[in-house]
């Protein structure tokens, strides 16, 4: 099925609402962008034969089942944003070329 983000965003709300967590959606009118944000499973069905096997509810509960279970708390944490995580790699990188790498030391 083809979900529109504003609807996908409603199944989602709602399903944390039926595990207990109420949040609110804030939509933001101002951007004027001509990008299609339909989204479509279409073409992984037709070239990987992938069928979703849960629905959308179904995986958030999920998701925040494991969340709960393996206690994450710390989803500021550069790793889980690309762009952070990214810019966080980027200065590693630059570290280790002036210091070099600790794989490099000497073996003792």
């Amino acid at each position: 099925k083809n979900f529109r983000i504003s609807e996908l965003a409603l199944r989602v709300r709602e399903a944390l609402r039926e595990v207990g967590i109420d949040i609110k959606i804030i939509t933001d009118y101002r951007y004027k962008g001509v990008r299609n944000y339909r989204v479509s499973g279409e073409k992984i069905q037709k070239v990987l034969d992938i069928r979703p096997v849960i629905s959308v509810e179904e995986s958030v509960k999920e998701m925040v089942d494991k969340v709960r279970e393996y206690e994450y708390t710390d989803f500021d944490n550069p790793k889980y944003y690309n762009i952070r995580w990214l810019k966080f790699l980027e200065d590693a990188d630059e570290v280790i070329k002036r210091t070099g790498s600790i794989f490099d030391l000497p073996k003792k």
